[in-house]
Parts: C-alpha cells; sequence; structure tokens
C-alpha cells in the first residue's frame, strides 16, 4: 500500500504528482539508489519526469559527509524550494 510506484499507477496519480527533489548517496545500503532510479523511470513512463529532480552523489552513503557535495545539496534544496514559492 505505501509503494510510490503502485499509487503513480492509480488513475489520475501521474497528475497529481507534486514536483520531487531526490537527493542520494551512491553507496547508500540502507536504501539503495536502485529504488530512486526505479521510481524515476516510472515517472518517465508515465510523462511526469519533469516533476521529478534527482542527484546521486558518489562515494556517499545514507548520510553525506563531503563538502562539495553538501554544499550542492544546499544550492538545490534552495533552488527547489524557491520554485515552490513562486
Amino acid at each position: 500500500n505505501a509503494s510510490a510506484l503502485k499509487r503513480l499507477r492509480r488513475k489520475g496519480a501521474p497528475e497529481s504528482l507534486p514536483r520531487m527533489l531526490i537527493l542520494h548517496g551512491k553507496e547508500d545500503r540502507r536504501l539503495p539508489p536502485s529504488q530512486a532510479m526505479a521510481f524515476r523511470l516510472a515517472c518517465a513512463g508515465y510523462g511526469v519526469e519533469s516533476k521529478v529532480e534527482m542527484a546521486i552523489y558518489p562515494r556517499e552513503g545514507h548520510i553525506l559527509g563531503e563538502r562539495a557535495h553538501l554544499i550542492d545539496v544546499l544550492e538545490r534544496v534552495e533552488r527547489f524550494c524557491s520554485g515552490l514559492l513562486s
């Protein structure tokens, strides 16, 4: 029931999908990045890939730690939130 992919299959769901920002560590062992990539591919299959922005950070696990990646995350979150408010 909680599967995002199952919800995406419901009638009207793709059109009502909110914009999403997915930020993921490539070496995440808690939540494999393959799940995020599968969700993005499913969104593309429904023609709503433009609503999903995704970044996968190399050498990072579940918690990001590299300075350059953290700066990128902050910039992406700021841009994403600014887009929601305008």
